[in-house]
């Protein structure tokens, strides 16, 4: 059994051999110790999973500047969001065949011709219908729309949804094996929205993206999630990721 049969069979619920590795991002830090490739890192750290498509040079997300989306970066670091109004939405709204440059043709074919037979390939995007929302107009005037501004709250979230359908469709068309979606919703302690309101405002949109997605999907997000399991269940995510310790989630 290689790397990719593996990863397919966990993913269908079913027992590979041994349970497959997988990493999502690697710190630059680690990869420089291995010649700066993030292939052959995981390689040689003996991951059955590789990485398909990346940022591009054409934005500013995680790197410096204002993003597409309204989003504050600074050395890679996010430090606020700019949108507070429909105006707003509508200037930091990108155009979803943005989703297209995040996967070079000629990069991708040579990963898939290098890879595609023995390791699993994925793309993993942080941010989507909850996540880029927040972080899109900043957490504090996020949260405080929840309660006072909710019509805006509720067309930022279908913005973040839509352009995630669109990289998870592009990301499909590239014949990855499956994805990863990060968009944290909780803290140590409890969500960062209530369960009734994550049910309400999030719940429709992870469906929305599922049902758009002919691989599996895998959540990600940090934090003490345990409330909102079900709606990830009911959702149809086939694997959740990550289940930190020091949420109590074990």
């Amino acid at each position: 059994m290689n790397s990719k049969e593996r990863v397919l069979l966990a993913l269908k619920h079913q027992e590979p051999d041994y349970v497959p590795l997988f990493e999502a991002w690697i710190e630059s830090e680690i990869m420089e110790q291995f010649n700066g490739d993030p292939y052959s890192t995981r390689i040689r750290l003996g991951m059955d999973c590789l990485p398909l498509g990346n940022h591009p040079s054409n934005t500013n997300a995680y790197k410096n500047g204002i993003d597409e989306w309204g989003r504050i970066f600074k050395d890679g670091q996010y430090s606020g969001g700019l949108l507070k109004t429909f105006r707003d939405l509508e200037q930091y709204t990108a155009p979803l065949s943005h989703a297209a440059d995040w996967f070079p043709a000629k990069e991708v074919r040579k990963i898939r011709d290098q890879y595609q037979e023995e390791y699993a390939l994925f793309y993993a995007w942080h941010d989507c219908s909850l996540g880029l929302s927040y972080l899109s107009m900043g957490m504090e005037n996020f949260f405080l729309a929840c309660y006072n501004e909710i019509e805006l709250v509720k067309a930022v979230i279908d913005r973040s949804t839509l352009w995630t359908i669109a990289l998870v469709e592009e990301a499909v068309n590239n014949e990855v094996d499956f994805i990863v979606l990060g968009d944290d919703a909780a803290d140590n302690s409890r969500p960062m929205i209530s369960p009734q309101m994550f049910q309400e405002l999030i719940l429709p949109e992870y469906k929305k993206i599922v049902k758009n997605c002919s691989v599996p999907i895998i959540w990600h997000s940090d934090g003490n999630i345990e409330s909102l399991l079900p709606f990830i269940i009911d959702a149809g995510f086939s694997g959740v990721h990550s289940l930190e310790s020091k949420a109590g989630i074990n």
